[in-house]
């Protein structure tokens, strides 16, 4: 009896952990930068931030695509420790008078 019980809590807790929990991750762009900034649904709180510039030495790497990638894993890592499992990326680009969201939807 008790064995039954413990494997109905052991499955309600799991099936509790399967729920998605979004984040929206800000990513801008510019020619000298990248900035990512991962928040809960609302924009309210932040959950990861990082940079170009927090992960290579040099300034004129900062808005490279390998240093744009180092700070999404960075960003996203600080995301997951946070509960987050799943994420809505908007891209905001420098160059644009009006910002172009595109928007992306994506499971982790």
């Amino acid at each position: 009896m008790e064995k039954e019980n413990s494997d109905k809590n052991e499955y309600e807790k799991n099936r509790r952990d399967d729920r998605l929990r979004w984040g929206i991750a800000h990513i801008y762009s510019s020619y000298n930068n990248t900035i990512i900034h991962v928040t809960d649904h609302t924009g309210c709180e932040t959950l990861g931030r990082a940079s170009g510039g927090m992960v290579v030495k040099a300034h004129r790497m900062e808005s490279s695509p390998t240093a744009a990638m180092n700070a999404a894993k960075i960003a996203g890592e600080q995301a997951r420790e946070k509960g987050i499992n799943a994420q809505r990326t908007k891209q905001h680009r420098a160059r644009c008078k009006r910002c172009d969201k595109n928007i992306i939807q994506k499971r982790i």
